[in-house]
């Protein structure tokens, strides 16, 4: 592919970091140093800069530019343990993930654990100690430990089902290919899983998330550090959140959560405001749930 060149200079102008193209009410940054191919090239005082290009999907407030049939956008070059999120903004990579530069952000394989700050610029090795602390629900001493207080905004939906599915056979089994159309592969991370059951939960006086009566509902925090398969089912008895830890794809459930759908009641997270935040997502809490969430 050919390079992309660029003369600008109604829009040029120096920063505190160099020199900087302006576009609208925004400004990104150029350097020295080609960080990308194509990049945006331009002459200021003789000196030559370039502005780092790239094709992911763009964030908001961005440049962008075309050729050979293909969109770009502009960016600034982050450093380390940051990424580009748009205009002249470089982030902070946050907790649970590592940046190595540029616009990369990933999971980090040991999550919250491996990396508890918000710039770490690679992957983590496990932390000496916390070897049987993975592929597991934590406990609320482990949340406590390795998890700031958070909110659902900072959490991925990667699903979250509201349907009791009455179609299934009863004595058909979980592990059957077709006791549920709904199958993810779930990447090393930081999982919120989430439950609620509404209707026979008699047992249980008021859901430990929402304080509504008659609802068995739990909510807990885990790290993977595989990929794991993840298959939920809401039909007849079967309402769990199953996991295969051992295949992708799904081939048998290794983890069920919770243990038992009509009775297991607690919420094992520090996340604020989760019911208010579940109550905007599904518009009603009075049907069954099954859920599960990544950390951003």
């Amino acid at each position: 592919m050919k390079p992309i060149f660029f003369i600008i200079i109604l829009f040029l102008s120096t920063s505190a970091y160099g020199v900087a193209i302006h576009y609208d009410k925004y400004q990104t940054d150029l350097t020295t140093t080609k960080h990308t191919t194509p990049s945006l090239n331009t002459i200021y005082n003789g000196v030559h800069y370039y502005g780092a290009l790239f094709t992911n999907p763009p964030p908001k407030n961005t440049l962008h530019f075309l050729s050979n049939d293909t969109t770009y956008w502009l960016g600034p070059w982050c450093d380390a343990g940051t990424y580009a999120t748009g205009g002249n903004q470089c982030t902070q990579c946050g907790i649970g993930h590592y940046c190595p530069g540029g616009i990369e952000r990933n999971s980090c394989t040991y999550g919250i654990i491996g990396c508890p700050n918000i710039n770490h610029q690679s992957d983590s090795e496990m932390p000496t100690g916390t070897e049987n602390i993975y592929n597991r629900i934590l406990t609320m001493s482990e949340v406590e430990t390795y998890l700031p207080p958070t909110t659902l905004d900072d959490w991925e939906k990667i699903y979250l089902g509201l349907r009791y599915d009455s179609t299934k056979p009863c004595d058909m089994s979980p592990n059957d290919p077709h006791a549920s159309e709904i199958n993810f592969i779930l990447t090393p991370g930081t999982y919120l899983v989430l439950h609620r059951r509404y209707g026979d939960a008699t047992s249980v006086s008021s859901d430990a998330i929402c304080g509504i009566p008659y609802i068995a509902a739990t909510a807990y925090i885990i790290i993977f550090d595989h990929n794991v398969s993840y298959r939920p089912i809401a039909a007849c008895s079967k309402i769990f959140n199953y996991f295969d830890t051992n295949n992708t794809p799904f081939k048998g459930y290794t983890l069920r959560i919770p243990d038992y759908y009509h009775i297991t009641n607690e919420n094992i997270t520090n996340i604020n405001n989760l019911c208010y935040d579940l109550t905007q997502m599904m518009g009603s809490l009075y049907a069954t749930q099954l859920g599960v969430f990544k950390l951003k």
